[in-house]
């Protein structure tokens, strides 16, 4: 997409703005009873911050072991074909000399002197005498033939174990990053709603009357779609990193962007829109395919589950349409969003600028 996008404000950034708005703009009279102190709001804010540092690494960490892993199993699957050819070219070579062998016994020991003394002529005798020494020499070539082959299947076979102990230690990297993205996920979750928990009930009602009123504000003023409308694919904590063109399974490249998040984070509209459909695959899980009035077409996979939607039905930029998850063939992995964007319809482009700008 290469219009620009104006700034969007996220629901979650949008409950942290409020807070701010709430210190530097307080209510006249007493505090509301249970409101948090500005020092308790800044602490919470270091903390919340701290946090999204840690899942930012723990992120761009995931993705260099998953595109190292993935170019493992292609060098693995390239030295295992080298050992194969190694050890065919080696059973090749063992038959010939094995045939070799047979022959000589068949025939029985010919002594050199006998076969040139049968020569019938002076030519003859020479002639001999070229077989005798052609048969020599390829009999070594074999031989060396035979060394260098063996060499080869060991060198292979070398190559294989390391490839294997690499792409094991990067499994188990792997499953750590898994297990520390869970947990940072879930500590960030858990201070998020901590941070809006803390808010006195007076004050939040109020800030949510604010916001209700200034989004209605927002679709009276738009008849219709609004190109550069754009919000965060998953609304509430996230981290991604740009992975495009990354090697993935099979082969392929990395086609979109996979955005972190919690399992069961609300996933949204990114732009006022239609439901296209509605899929499963081994491949990418549960998928939603959602086509924006200017005839752009949002893929997301991987979800955990899908909100109350149906295809054909009309969406608006930043409403609940399904959960993030891990479904498909990243089971097993951290939970995220599998984000892609395709200009009317067409060849997918780089969608990590787009969502950066949304994300923040």
């Amino acid at each position: 997409m290469r219009q620009k996008l104006p700034p969007v404000i996220s629901p979650t950034a949008a409950k942290v703005i409020l807070i701010v708005v709430a210190l530097i703009l307080p209510l006249a009279g007493s505090p509301a009873r249970g409101a948090v102190s500005e020092k308790e709001l800044q602490a919470a804010r270091e903390q919340r911050a701290a946090l999204q540092k840690k899942v930012n690494a723990a992120v761009t960490s995931y993705e260099a072991s998953l595109a190292k892993y993935e170019e493992t199993q292609i060098q693995l699957a390239r030295s295992q074909h080298q050992l194969e050819t190694a050890e065919q070219e080696l059973r090749s070579v063992q038959a010939t000399l094995s045939g070799r062998a047979v022959n000589i016994y068949k025939q029985g020991r010919i002594g050199l002197v006998s076969v040139l003394l049968e020569a019938a002529s002076t030519g003859e005798f020479f002639r001999r005498v070229v077989l005798l020494e052609k048969a020599s020499a390829n009999d070594s070539a074999t031989l060396l033939r035979l060394e260098r082959v063996k060499a080869e299947v060991t060198e292979s076979k070398e190559d294989l174990s390391r490839r294997k102990a690499e792409q094991q230690a990067t499994t188990k990297q792997l499953q750590a990053l898994t297990s520390q993205l869970t947990t940072q996920f879930k500590e960030a979750s858990d201070l998020e709603a901590k941070l809006v928990s803390q808010k006195a009930e007076e004050d939040r009602l109020r800030r949510q009357a604010e916001e209700r009123r200034r989004r209605a504000a927002q679709v009276a003023r738009r008849s219709s779609f609004a190109p550069g409308t754009f919000h965060c694919p998953i609304d509430g904590p996230n981290s991604f990193t740009d992975t495009w063109g990354a090697p993935r399974s099979g082969g392929r490249r990395h086609q979109g962007v996979d955005i972190y998040a919690a399992h069961g984070a609300r996933v949204v509209a990114v732009v006022d829109g239609t439901i296209l459909r509605m899929s499963r695959s081994s491949l990418g899980g549960i998928s939603l395919y959602l086509r924006g009035g200017d005839g752009t077409e949002y893929f997301y996979t991987h979800l955990a589950g899908y909100a109350s939607i149906s295809p054909g039905q009309r969406v608006s930029g930043g409403q609940l349409v399904a959960y993030n998850g891990n479904s498909g063939n990243a089971r097993g992995g951290p939970a995220h969003v599998h984000f892609e964007i395709h200009p009317g319809g067409g060849a997918a482009i780089n969608p990590y600028p787009t969502a950066k700008a949304a994300c923040g």
